[in-house]
């Protein structure tokens, strides 16, 4: 039974060494990534150039830049302390937010359990209806605390707010470019490998010995 990297072969489409293992390579790992799964096909002729997608060198030097302006703020008092301001406000308009999802959750709890309360079972019933109160209060004992022991975000002093967002940089600094040095790294032996594999090829079975054409 052919299978879609065999079906060719099963049709007598193409026998060449050359294109069953160019087909069969889109199911490793170098070879599905650069056809994306198998979604194109390898080039017959010569070894594809593997490139960077970008996203984590892009990701490296926005966090450089961030950086680079964090510790330009420190040069700027009266900026840095517009930015602390509008942080504060920000945090503080966050922590009354989750005070009202706090208190429309309990609400809507609260309605739920008022609705089986009053709800006239007969006895069968009653284990399903105390089961019910149950689930209800517990949730609303765990999601919707006193506001003593609710969770806010606390406004950080300055000092400490600014160097927490370079550690936060550094941090993405660090790891991004762990990031980038993997996927030179990748690239790199992933193109070495393809041009191994046509090496190979064209030494075993050179394109036009047996009319190969390229499209």
């Amino acid at each position: 039974m052919p299978t879609g990297l065999t079906g060719d072969i099963y049709e007598g489409k193409d026998m060449t060494l050359r294109g069953f293992a160019l087909r069969c390579v889109t199911q490793t790992g170098f070879g599905c990534t650069w056809t994306d799964r198998g979604e194109r096909a390898m080039p017959l002729d010569k070894a594809p150039v593997m490139q960077e997608d970008g996203y984590h060198r892009k990701a490296l030097q926005r966090a450089e830049e961030e950086l680079a302006r964090w510790q330009r703020l420190k040069e700027q008092p009266e900026k840095l302390q517009r930015e602390y301001d509008a942080y504060c406000t920000k945090v503080e308009l966050e922590n009354i937010g989750r005070d009202k999802r706090y208190d429309e959750k309990h609400d809507r709890y609260q309605a739920m359990i008022d609705k089986v309360t009053a709800w006239q079972v007969t006895e069968d019933y009653l284990p399903l209806k105390e089961l019910m109160l149950r689930q209800l209060r517990e949730s609303m004992e765990y999601d919707c605390r006193d506001k003593e022991h609710r969770y806010y975000d606390h406004i950080a002093p300055m000092d400490e707010w600014m160097e927490a967002n370079i550690r936060t940089c550094q941090h993405s600094i660090d790891y991004y470019k762990e990031r980038v040095a993997e996927d030179e790294k990748y690239v790199h032996e992933a193109n070495e490998y393809f041009k191994g594999l046509y090496a190979l090829l064209d030494a075993a079975e050179p394109m036009e010995d047996n009319n190969i054409k390229v499209e």
